[in-house]
């Protein structure tokens, strides 16, 4: 028979004094600091935007006509948020392409003035409807006939000079020269404005246009550094 270990009181309680070495911690990762929000777009900056215009036909400009073209990307380190807008014109380019022309920036509620430029863009001609090219010219003659009612209403009153009691004759002397000055002018803006509408019945002129899609990319480059701490505006809730 095997005789069993005898261990004493004592033992006992330095075997459960032996102390446990805990497990290392791993090690903790170091906090980092939030970097600071870019406060200016360099010159030299591009990015491909993604335009937000409504579903549906796309947005067309013609040559030389302010647009404002929504969109949303980012350029550079510059996220620019759904609700950015780019303002500016359409110029025409070479090889039958075009470029929008940016002037200012509606970037987080904060309008700013820019100098930016569109990758080329293809383009083509539209007739221009005889309405539109027309408007000036009709404008031209009621605009005439506005003047000469109301110089004929004049004159009518100072006719009532040649009557007795109405004042001296002298003053209808210059009524009857008005109304005479007044058709004649009446009628060579009838003459010239008659000659132009039958030329636009001739021949229509046409423009140059682009279009731009909903969720088409445009690329934008900024040829001048914009200082977002700078802006030209800050729109309000009731502004946007």
């Amino acid at each position: 028979m095997v005789p069993r270990p005898r261990y004493s009181l004592l033992g006992l309680l330095a075997l459960l004094a032996v102390p446990v070495q805990a497990a290392p911690l791993a090690p903790r990762a170091p906090i980092q600091s939030p970097q600071p929000a870019p406060t200016f777009i360099p010159a030299g900056a591009r990015g491909s935007l993604v335009v937000l215009t409504p579903q549906g036909p796309p947005l067309t400009a013609q040559e030389n006509q302010t647009v404002s073209i929504p969109v949303a990307g980012k350029v550079d380190a510059i996220e620019f948020p759904q609700g950015t807008i780019l303002t500016g014109q359409f110029r025409r380019g070479v090889e039958g392409q075009g470029t929008f022309t940016f002037e200012t920036l509606l970037l987080n509620n904060k309008v700013y003035r820019i100098n930016a430029n569109s990758d080329p863009l293809p383009t083509s001609f539209q007739s221009a409807s005889r309405e539109f090219l027309g408007a000036p010219i009709t404008e031209r003659r009621e605009y005439q006939r506005g003047n000469a009612t109301s110089e004929y209403s004049g004159a009518g009153g100072s006719l009532l000079g040649l009557l007795p009691g109405f004042g001296p004759a002298a003053v209808a002397v210059g009524a009857v020269g008005s109304i005479v000055g007044t058709t004649q002018r009446t009628q060579a803006v009838d003459k010239g404005t008659g000659r132009q509408e039958a030329a636009l019945d001739g021949v229509l002129s046409s423009v140059l246009v682009t279009q731009v899609a909903s969720l088409q990319t445009l690329s934008v480059y900024f040829l001048e550094e914009v200082n977002l701490e700078n802006p030209l505006a800050t729109l309000n809730q009731s502004q946007k």
